[in-house]
């Protein structure tokens, strides 16, 4: 299974407990991207799709919840407008 944050003695921060759970989210978000790659390989088309938009979605949405910075900018605007 995940991993679940470490309860020593002293309760966690609220930095290292978020800290802890967005790494869990990546890690998470690693495995279904190589989960992707392989059924990719093995033309498994569809679930590699639906392996990847996972791997997409604890990307920005769960990252987003916890405060991953980098992934996504809410100001960037695309090159050519849609139609």
């Amino acid at each position: 299974m995940g991993r679940r944050p470490s309860l020593g003695t002293e309760a966690p921060t609220k930095r290292a407990m978020k800290e802890e759970v967005k790494m869990m989210y990546l890690e998470r978000a690693e495995k279904f991207r190589k989960n992707a790659e392989f059924n990719f390989e093995n033309g498994d088309y569809d679930i590699a799709m639906f392996h990847i938009e996972q791997a997409c979605q604890l990307m920005i949405n769960k990252g987003e919840a916890v405060g991953l910075e980098g992934i996504l900018r809410k100001d960037a605007q695309p090159e050519e407008p849609f139609r």
